[in-house]
This record gives C-alpha cells, sequence and structure tokens, in this order.
C-alpha cells in the first residue's frame, strides 16, 4: 500500500510543483468559471498537478466521500480507496504520469456510508503549447448500475445455454414429448408434430397455428379446470409454468403429460408464451402403484397396530405416525424430534434403548436394532411397554442418512407375562405350603392315629378277660378294674378322634378361605378396626388392657379379608399379653406412595428370636401352650396377606412384645 507520507516525501523531491488554478487551456476558460461548471457536474472530478499531486475536488466528491479539501488534498485520496486493490491503482497511476498516457481503471471507492461502490476513472492529461503536461483532469463515474446488468446478462446467457443443453438432452433422451409457441395477442399456437401426436390433433394444422381452445380441447375433462386457473395465473404474473393432466390421443386414451413454459411479457402484458411437454404417465402410474402399496401397508399396519418410524440424522427430522405417537403420549399436531424420543423413554430402559439406537447407527457395527422398553407418556404419563425394530441405512462413505423401523405396543403382553410370573411364584409358594401341611398334617395326624391304634389293639388284646369279668358281679373287684380300663382306653381313643377332627376342619378352613373370591371395595380403616376391637373389648378387660387406634389410612381391598387379617392380630395379642403389667395394644399406619403400611403393637410376652420364622407356619405354636388354639391364625393372615398381593413380618422381643407389620397395595390389585 503506498502511504499518503511517501506521497508527500515523493513530490517534494519534484521540481516545478505549481498547485494554483491558472488558465487550463490558454485563453478558453478561467478558474472561477472552471470550478463552478465542475461542481455542478454529478460525477466525481478532480485536478492533479502535473507530477499527480491533487489540488482540487467537485462538490460531488466531498459528498460521496464524506471528505473535506484538507483531508484529500495531494495524496488523501488513498484513504478512500480499497486497500486490497489500491496498490494496482498506484502502479497505474505512476505509469501514466511517467509516460503521459491517459488514465482508464475501474475500481470501488468508498462512500460517507461506508460501503465501497465501483467507479470507472478516466484521467486526461492537459498540456501547455510546448507539449508538457501542466495538469491531469480526472473523471469517477459510478458503473453499480451498469455492472449489475452485465452481471445479469452474463448470469441470463449462462442460463440460457444450461436451459439450452437440457432440452437437447432431453430431446435426445426422449424425455420431451413436444414443444408449442404462442403468440398470445393473436391466441396462435404453433407446435411440432409431436405435440399434435401427443394431442391428438392434425400436425399440419399444428404447424399452420391453432387457437388455444383448439388446443385444449382433447383435454380430459376432469382436468380442464385446473388446467384454465394454472394457465390464466401465468398469463397474469409472467414467469415460469408448469402444470399436469391429461390428453387424449387418437387411440382414445388418456396420457398424462406435464407442461413446462415461460410467459413474456412487455410492458405488463403476456406477449409470448413458448413451452415443451414431458411425459409423465409412467410417472403417475408408478405413483398411483405406490399410493396403493402405501394404502395397504397402512390398512395391513392398523390392523396388527404396527407403528413406523423414521429418522434423518443429518437433518434431525423423525416422522412419527399417529399410532407411534400415541406409544409416546404425544399430540398428533405436536413437532418432534430426537429428543422427545430420548425424553419419553423410562429411566430404567433409557441407557440400553440409547445404546442400541447408537449401535445400529454406527459404521462400525451396523447393528440391527432390536429392544424392547418403557415409554411415559408426554401429556398422559401412562407407562407403556414397545417392541422396536429397526436398522441404519448408510451412504458410499459409510456416513448413516436414515434409521427407520417398527415399533409395535406390548403393555398388554408385558402385563400377561407380569401376571403369569406372579401366577407361578404363587403356585411355587403354594406348592411349598403344601409341602409344609402335608408334613405337619402326617406328623400331627400320626400322634392321636397312632393312640388310636394303641389303645384298640389293646382292646382288642383284652378282649377275652373283659368278657369274663363282666360275667362277674358288679361289685366284683376285677369287673371293676376291667370296666375302668375298658373307659380308659375309650376314653383316649376319643380324644385322639377329637384331636384328629380339629386338625381335619383347620385344614378345611384354610382350604375354604384360600378358594374364596375377594371384593375390594373402599374401607374406612379407622372404622373397621374400630369394629373389630369393640368386638373383643370383653377379653380387653378381663385383661386389663387397652386398645389405641392411631389414624389410619383409608384402601381398596376386601372387607372379610381384611377384617379376619385385623382380627387374628387384635385376637393374638390379647390372648399372649403378659398378666404382671397393664395391656398395651396400638394400632397405626400411613401411606406410603401406592401402599399402605399397618403397625400392630403390643406389649405382650414376645417371641423368641429362634421362634420367629416359625410363627406363620400352619400348626406351628411357639412358646408357653397355655391358650387354646390350632396354630392357624398366622397363617391364615399370611395367606390372605399374599392372596392381596402384599406382605407382613414381625419384630419381637422376648418379655417385651411384638409388632406386627402389614403391607398392601392402596388400590386393589388384578
Amino acid at each position: 500500500m503506498i502511504s499518503r507520507e511517501f506521497g508527500r516525501t515523493f513530490w517534494r523531491n519534484q521540481t516545478s510543483v505549481d498547485y494554483a488554478l491558472r488558465d487550463l487551456a490558454a485563453g478558453h476558460l478561467e478558474d472561477h468559471d472552471f470550478r463552478l461548471l465542475a461542481d455542478g457536474i454529478p460525477t466525481l472530478c478532480w485536478i492533479a498537478n502535473g507530477d499527480g499531486y491533487i489540488v482540487w475536488y467537485n462538490r460531488r466528491w466531498h459528498e460521496y466521500c464524506g471528505s473535506t479539501p484538507a483531508q484529500m488534498e495531494g495524496w488523501g485520496w488513498q484513504s478512500v480507496h480499497d486497500p486490497a486493490q489500491l496498490p494496482s491503482v498506484m502502479e497505474r497511476w505512476q505509469a501514466s504520469i511517467a509516460t503521459g498516457e491517459p488514465f482508464e481503471m475501474t475500481f470501488p471507492l468508498r462512500g460517507a456510508d461506508g460501503v465501497f461502490r465501483p467507479f470507472l476513472t478516466r484521467i486526461q492529461p492537459m498540456r501547455d503549447a510546448s507539449g508538457r503536461i501542466r495538469r491531469w483532469f480526472g473523471v469517477n463515474t459510478e458503473v453499480s448500475a451498469q455492472m449489475q446488468a452485465e452481471q445479469a446478462l452474463r448470469d441470463s446467457e449462462t442460463q440460457a445455454r444450461a436451459d439450452a443443453e437440457r432440452v437437447q438432452l432431453a430431446l435426445a433422451a426422449g424425455a420431451i414429448i413436444g414443444t408449442w409457441v404462442w403468440d398470445i395477442p393473436a391466441n396462435r399456437f404453433t407446435i411440432d408434430d409431436n405435440f399434435a401426436v401427443n394431442f391428438g390433433l392434425d400436425p399440419e394444422l399444428g404447424r399452420e397455428g391453432l387457437s388455444l381452445e383448439q388446443v385444449t380441447m382433447t383435454v380430459h375433462p376432469d382436468d380442464q379446470a385446473g388446467l384454465a386457473a394454472a394457465i390464466q395465473d401465468a398469463l397474469a404474473r409472467g414467469g415460469d409454468y408448469a402444470h399436469q393432466y391429461r390428453v387424449r390421443r387418437r387411440d382414445g386414451r388418456y396420457h398424462w403429460i406435464e407442461a413446462n413454459g415461460r410467459v413474456e411479457l412487455r410492458d405488463g402484458e403476456p406477449l409470448r408464451f413458448p413451452g415443451v411437454l414431458l411425459d409423465v404417465n409412467a410417472r403417475h402410474a408408478a405413483e398411483s402403484a405406490l399410493r396403493e402399496a402405501e394404502e395397504r401397508l397402512r390398512l395391513a399396519t392398523q390392523v396388527a397396530e404396527v407403528g413406523f418410524w423414521d429418522y434423518d440424522p443429518a437433518t434431525d427430522v423423525l416422522v412419527w405416525p399417529p399410532l407411534v405417537r400415541a406409544m409416546f403420549g404425544v399430540a398428533d399436531d405436536v413437532p418432534v424430534t430426537i429428543a422427545d424420543f430420548y425424553e419419553g423413554l423410562h429411566p430404567e430402559d433409557r441407557e440400553p434403548t440409547t445404546a442400541a439406537f447408537a449401535a445400529a447407527a454406527d459404521p462400525a457395527q451396523r447393528a440391527l436394532y432390536d429392544v424392547e422398553f418403557r415409554t411415559i407418556g408426554r401429556n398422559d404419563g401412562a407407562i407403556r411397554w414397545l417392541a422396536a425394530k429397526g436398522r441404519g441405512l448408510f451412504d458410499q462413505t459409510g456416513h448413516c442418512v436414515r434409521l427407520i423401523g417398527t415399533a409395535i405396543d406390548i403393555t398388554a403382553r408385558k402385563e400377561a407375562e407380569a401376571r403369569l410370573r406372579d401366577l407361578n411364584d404363587s403356585l411355587e409358594v403354594a406348592n411349598e405350603e403344601i409341602k409344609r401341611y402335608a408334613h405337619v398334617v402326617s406328623h400331627d395326624l400320626r400322634a392321636p392315629l397312632v393312640n388310636i391304634m394303641g389303645f384298640a389293639q389293646e382292646l382288642q388284646s383284652q378282649r377275652d378277660e373283659m368278657f369274663d369279668a363282666g360275667r362277674l358281679p358288679k361289685t366284683d373287684p376285677q369287673r371293676q378294674q376291667a370296666e375302668r380300663d375298658f373307659d380308659e382306653s375309650l376314653s383316649f381313643i376319643r380324644a385322639a378322634t377329637q384331636k384328629m377332627d380339629g386338625l381335619i376342619n383347620a385344614i378345611l378352613k384354610v382350604s375354604r378361605h384360600g378358594q374364596q373370591p375377594l371384593h375390594p371395595e373402599p374401607l374406612e380403616m379407622e372404622a373397621l378396626v374400630k369394629k373389630l376391637a369393640d368386638s373383643i373389648r370383653h377379653q380387653t378387660e378381663t385383661a386389663g388392657a387397652v386398645i389405641t387406634i392411631a389414624p389410619l389410612p383409608p384402601l381398596v381391598a376386601d372387607p372379610l379379608a381384611v377384617g379376619q387379617i385385623f382380627g387374628n392380630l387384635l385376637d393374638n395379642a390379647v390372648k399372649y399379653l403378659e398378666p404382671e403389667r397393664p395391656g398395651r395394644i396400638k394400632i397405626s399406619g400411613e401411606a406410603r406412595g401406592r401402599e399402605v403400611v399397618f403397625h400392630v403393637a403390643d406389649n405382650g410376652r414376645g417371641i423368641r428370636p429362634e421362634d420367629q420364622a416359625r410363627v406363620f407356619e400352619l400348626f406351628q405354636r411357639v412358646g408357653k401352650r397355655d391358650q387354646p388354639g390350632e396354630g392357624i391364625g398366622l397363617a391364615h393372615v399370611k395367606s390372605l396377606v399374599g392372596r392381596m398381593h402384599g406382605s407382613i413380618s414381625l419384630v419381637s422381643e422376648a418379655g417385651v412384645g411384638t409388632t406386627f407389620t402389614v403391607t398392601l397395595p392402596r388400590a386393589a390389585a388384578n
């Protein structure tokens, strides 16, 4: 870049510098008159001495550049030049100064608004009588519009050449099946022979010229209104035109074509309308077949309840039809992105599902996307199980360009599997209980049966002696002893049979309760437990005990089953109190999410640690057996709690007391 200081130094070393504006051409124009004339010129102009030092600019220069004479004098003009082009301007200008040749060059100048605009600059030397250059007169003319017009012309010519090449290629490939030119003021269509054939018209008449009405007479009746509207629209606005419709050929069959053209305007009026015809019949047939296939696929997927999804990683466009949107609880009219997919995943399933999706999009893995996961509906909050399958599509460079696949709602299947697992678990528990019951029954029934068999055998062995003693007088000691032995044996047999009867009735009781259906209904637990406490008030008052009922959360459950659970727990709490201290029994509870938890606490005799695991087993009685019972109460409670999908546990310390904890679903489980 040539600096202003360089210019000053350069010109200080020159000789014969004259900054005065004397006669520009001897005897022809005064200095004052020239300034007035130049200030009125709409272009930028200036005067330099013979050595190139600029001494004056017209008003238009300062208006455009936003400068003052002091800023521009000499070499100040460099400040409004494009720094990138200034070196070449200086080189050309210095060459003209050295040779005396006129200067002509186009370069940008910065305006007062900071915008660079192109200017054509012409500089002519003014010589004196001896031929020495005394002045340079420069004119800068803005050529923005001219350059834009030239560029537009070049672009138009380039587009025309490209269009001509495309037309030639289309003709060579057989894509164009006819051409036309419509003289709009004269309403005269000239068409080539191919056009005439495709419209079922006479080629000779087409060469001579037809009216618009004659040309469109073979258009399908259903397409004529649309064609007329498209033509009128093109005539009104000018420019490009494209429209598809059917025409009747000479064989009477209709054929799909596409007309492409351009309306040329003059003074806003349509003048000329050239164009070409394209054969799109095969395309329409393919599109129709595709629509039919898509409709069949849509119906099939609707019946099968299969949803499709399509993801473009480059644009982040995710396509979800209504069925898939419903699986994620998203409304039909809400735009979705891949973020909606990730956010809709259940937290426990997000990591494996995301990893599987990434593996399908990874060019190195190209894994099959085959996962089952849960979603949480955006609008309804519902949890659904989905089974999704898909794969990535990759371009030649290995980049994943699309991921497509299907999704099926498998919530019902998962719920059925869960019920089946619960049923299997229940069956396993039941089988284990049956085994334990069988062991207990065989053990507990064997003892009285052995007694019956032993005493029966003893009676059988003493049969003859008893018959002989029966013939003796009643006062005979031998007869009296025999009668005592007989009565004792019968009493033992009777006690054993009563024991067996009690055991069998207990087994039947547990069996009947296990078969009774549950009928859930809303329960006010405080009222229910209070009624149970009132039913055993005589026992509690006799034992000197007090039952306290804290606020209890409500639940939905079978009232009979709940009554039997808490009735047994209260009965046991009263039955096993310590007589040495006042009895205290407290029932409390709280809600925990979808569950309710109840506690039945007492200050009774407690249960030893080694006995706590057996208290819920059938016919098991632990500790001191000073109270009546068959050992089925807590076994029955555990069975009922299990049927209600709950749990029961205990915390106990011998000599301190016991707390039973019952956890039940707040709403009845299926």
